[in-house]
This record gives C-alpha cells, sequence and structure tokens, in this order.
C-alpha cells in the first residue's frame, strides 16, 4: 500500500470545502516517507496554486530534510528541519503540526524509523509570516507533487492523512501502522496503488484522482496479498 512518485506524477485530491483554508493552522498532518533522492524540493502533500502564492505545503527540502510552509500576504511562513534529518531509501514515519500564528515556532515537524518513537527534530531555519492567509479555496489539495507538476517527491508515499487541528503524538503513534484509520482525519489516504481514485478513508469522499504514481513494492504499512477496498460514499468496491 504505497505509491511511488516521479517527473509529473501526482494525486489530486481536489478542494472541497473541508479541506479549504486550514493551512495557516490549526492542522496537523502524518505520513510514511520513502526518499530516494533529497537534494531537490519535492511536496509530500499541499494546497497551494501553481504560482505558490496561496496555500500551504509539507513537503522535502534540497538537504535530505523536511519543511512546512504557508504562503502569507507580504512574508511566508516556514520551518526546516536541520540537514540530513531523513534517511534515504528508508521508510521514515513524518507528521508535522501547526498553530494559527504568524510565527514559525508554531510549526513542529517529527519523523521516526523503524519502531523509535516519533520525535520532534531539529532546525535549520525559519521564518515568521508577515500579512494575511490568502485564501486557497480554490486550490486542489495534490499529493506527491506541486500542482503544475513540476516539483515531485522523488520516491515513495504512504498512509498520509490531515487534520483541522492539532493531534497529539500519541494519536499519530495510534494510527502509524494501522492502515486506513483516519481518528477524525479530514483526510486519510493509504495510497493502495491499486486504482484511481485512491479512496480516501476519512469519511468525507476527498478521493484521488491519479495521474502517474505507479504502485510500490515493499510498502511499510498493511501486506501485499489480494484484498478488497469499499470506496466511501456508496463507491465501488476495487480488488487486487
Amino acid at each position: 500500500m504505497a505509491r511511488s512518485f516521479t517527473g509529473t506524477d501526482l494525486i489530486n485530491c481536489g478542494s472541497a470545502a473541508n479541506l479549504d483554508n486550514i493551512g495557516p493552522g490549526p492542522i496537523g498532518g502524518c505520513g510514511w516517507l520513502y526518499l530516494t533522492t533529497g537534494t531537490t524540493a519535492g511536496r509530500m502533500i499541499a494546497k497551494q496554486d501553481a504560482g505558490v502564492t496561496s496555500g500551504w505545503e509539507f513537503a522535502v527540502h534540497s538537504n535530505n530534510n523536511i519543511y512546512y510552509s504557508d504562503m502569507r500576504a507580504t512574508t511566508n511562513r516556514y520551518r526546516i528541519s536541520t540537514n540530513g534529518s531523513i534517511s534515504l531509501n528508508t521508510w521514515t514515519y513524518t507528521a508535522f503540526t501547526v498553530a494559527s500564528s504568524l510565527l514559525a515556532t508554531d510549526i513542529h515537524l517529527y519523523a521516526a524509523v523503524g519502531a523509535a518513537a516519533l520525535a520532534e527534530l531539529s532546525y535549520s531555519e525559519a521564518q515568521d509570516g508577515v500579512g494575511a492567509y490568502p485564501s486557497d479555496a480554490t486550490n486542489d489539495l495534490i499529493i506527491g507533487n506541486r500542482a503544475n507538476g513540476i516539483q515531485p517527491l522523488l520516491g515513495r508515499l504512504a498512509e498520509q492523512r490531515i487534520w483541522n487541528r492539532i493531534p497529539t503524538l500519541g494519536e499519530f503513534e495510534e494510527v502509524r501502522w494501522r492502515s486506513g484509520i483516519a481518528l477524525g482525519a479530514i483526510g486519510s489516504w493509504p495510497l493502495y496503488g491499486i486504482a484511481t481514485p485512491e479512496a480516501d478513508l476519512s469519511g468525507n469522499g476527498n478521493n484521488g484522482t491519479v495521474a502517474g504514481a505507479s504502485a510500490a513494492a515493499h510498502p511499510p504499512v498493511g501486506r501485499m496479498v489480494p484484498y478488497k477496498v469499499k470506496m466511501p460514499l456508496g463507491g465501488q468496491t476495487v480488488s487486487a
């Protein structure tokens, strides 16, 4: 249960009202990341326009590290983890929380490998925001790339979730090994890799249209065996 991204690959989860304007906080998210190239920026999950003038992003930075940024009218707010904080070719569980403010210190980034406890990362750079958060209501939520397909995550993703609140570390740990469990998330995409659209198991129907993003072997959770998935809100059952 994972998807591999490169080139223009992406999953478009649309712009339903329940996904709109949560970027300035409170917001939280988590997911599994298998990074194969960490020297170029690549989006894990983002809701921003193609020109990067509105919205937010949780992404890989350019030195084997990750960051969160939200767009502001004058100066964008962001916080970047230290160089080398994400290992290559290793499934890493990542998470973020963001409180509603202009302060970069209200952005918190977490990661864990294997059975290690989820822990907050150290930071190399941060910038406070200045100005209002421009509405992102017309932006689609994209997994694995920018909206215009020019900054893909280079690697694999699985079990992506976002909340319109700040989850506790205990909640992040609760869903870590439990495929498809939403725990109140407004979007929960296991990334089964068997069909398009990709199911949103939050119950909100934000299913993702897949462009490229092939199924990936050796997912961090779940099993690579035949199974059936009932799509939410009366959708068809898909099998693999």
